[in-house]
């Protein structure tokens, strides 16, 4: 199974986010996607996910959470981000 820990696309166009889950979709992968921000009724519109960024910093084994998105996980391991998923696991 395929976890992308990332940005909703509705929030913020995070490039690297919506390349992991087309490349996912497109390749017929089981993936699920968690958001690490959530919608809110603030200036910014949105807010942080704590618990969701707690448990990847926990699950991938880093002291501080990460700052660059998406994070990618596959079968429970840390891969990093798409670019990285892509070279181990690429389906072309």
């Amino acid at each position: 199974m395929i976890e992308i820990y990332g940005v909703p696309e509705r929030l913020f166009k995070c490039p690297g986010c919506m390349a992991a889950v087309s490349y996912c979709e497109q390749n017929d992968l089981e993936f699920r996607f968690i958001p690490i921000l959530l919608d809110a009724d603030n200036e910014l519109g949105f807010d942080y996910d704590r618990p969701a960024i707690e448990e990847l910093r926990i699950k991938a084994g880093k002291e501080t959470p990460p700052r660059r998105y998406p994070q990618i996980f596959v079968d429970g391991e840390w891969v990093g981000g798409f670019q990285t998923f892509k070279e181990k696991y690429g389906h072309e």
